[in-house]
């Protein structure tokens, strides 16, 4: 019980993922006294089956990875293809989606392999030219990009499907404006939301992690009205939206999980990815 409200106090519950949570409570549900022994075991044996689901799908894109030699070529890069592909098993779980998972582990790896490229190669002029590119959605920009931005451009264009790409810019749903922003100051380290804001307003510390914490609940309270009202999207469509922001907790809850390969990311990934429940 203790544990259960420990976690339940931690972050609510509508803010982690479905996958991840059943991962988690399997172990807590087996300690309590009202276990049922068929229920658990069917419940050991799906997460076990789609765990090996799982564990082919990222064979599938370490070979994709190897095969194209980038991590090769690009040796002072991240490779971050496990991180990646754990991103997209938080985002879209369901078993059934492998396609989707493996096109975006490799989108996400990409990304993180460009983001590293154009901090020791890029230049100012060459961000424009990329983030112009994909805010006009102009594939015939690409002619004047280096062949990196190419690929990563091609990722992008073909991840968001262009109409839902249209429908969002007519109500006013633009992101790609503050990817350009986030882009245009990677000059040396970004400044960090809170370190920003203390800046601005010469709070402390304490007080900006605050404001920050009200700005997560606004959202979220905004997020949750916004799934629940009538849109051109399918459900599942807007399911993996909110994943993306439960993913993103979770992958930076406790560090940089995507960066730094802490222990807890690397206990996380061997939970969710190669440990089967037994």
């Amino acid at each position: 019980m203790v544990k259960k409200i420990s976690h339940s106090l931690e972050i609510p519950l509508h803010w982690r993922l479905p996958i991840l949570e059943a991962r988690w409570f399997m172990d807590i549900y087996s300690k309590s006294s009202k276990m049922n022994p068929l229920l658990l075991e069917l419940a050991k044996l799906d997460f076990n089956k789609v765990q090996a689901i799982y564990r082919d799908d990222l064979k599938l894109a370490s070979r994709w990875w190897s095969n194209i030699g980038l991590g090769e070529k690009f040796s002072f890069a991240r490779s971050r293809l496990v991180e990646s592909f754990l991103w997209n098993v938080g985002v879209a779980s369901e078993p059934h989606l492998r396609y989707f998972r493996r096109m975006s582990a490799a989108l996400y790896q990409l990304i993180t392999m460009v983001d590293d490229v154009y901090d020791v190669y890029g230049t100012i002029e060459e961000l424009e030219l990329f983030t112009n590119a994909v805010e006009r959605w102009d594939t015939d920009a690409l002619e004047n990009l280096p062949d990196y931005m190419k690929m990563s451009f091609l990722a992008v264009y073909n991840y968001v499907n262009e109409i839902a790409f249209d429908v969002l810019k007519e109500k006013g749903f633009n992101i790609i404006s503050y990817l350009k922003k986030g882009l245009e100051i990677r000059v040396g380290d970004v400044p960090k939301s809170i370190e920003c804001y203390m800046n601005e307003k010469g709070v402390s510390e304490s007080e900006a992690k605050e404001h920050v914490r009200s700005l997560i609940d606004q959202t979220w309270k905004k997020m949750n009205e916004d799934i629940l009202t009538s849109s051109p999207f399918p459900h599942s469509f807007k399911e993996i939206a909110m994943n993306v922001a439960r993913m993103s907790l979770w992958m930076y809850q406790f560090a940089d999980g995507h960066t730094d390969q802490d222990p807890v990311t690397k206990d996380r990934i061997a939970s969710l990815l190669i440990e089967p429940v037994l």
